[in-house]
């Protein structure tokens, strides 16, 4: 009579561990994100503001130069 062989099963995380793991994750690609953010805003507030004219064309013939300040 041939002896039964037993096939080790792998180690398998609970669905619970899972979910924290992934809820970890998500919590440092959004404190990640943030401080990208936050990198971003304070270099452009040192970045001048572009000037637009404060009054644009109304109406103008199609044979007038076009002066936007």
């Amino acid at each position: 009579m041939k002896k039964k062989t037993v096939k080790k099963k792998k180690p398998t995380k609970q669905k619970i561990d899972v979910v924290l793991e992934s809820l970890l994750n998500l919590e440092q690609k959004t404190k990640e994100l943030i401080k990208k953010i936050d990198r971003l805003e304070s270099s452009l507030k040192h970045q001048p503001l572009p000037q637009y004219p404060k009054y644009w064309p109304t109406n103008p013939s199609p044979f007038d130069p076009i002066v936007w300040w």
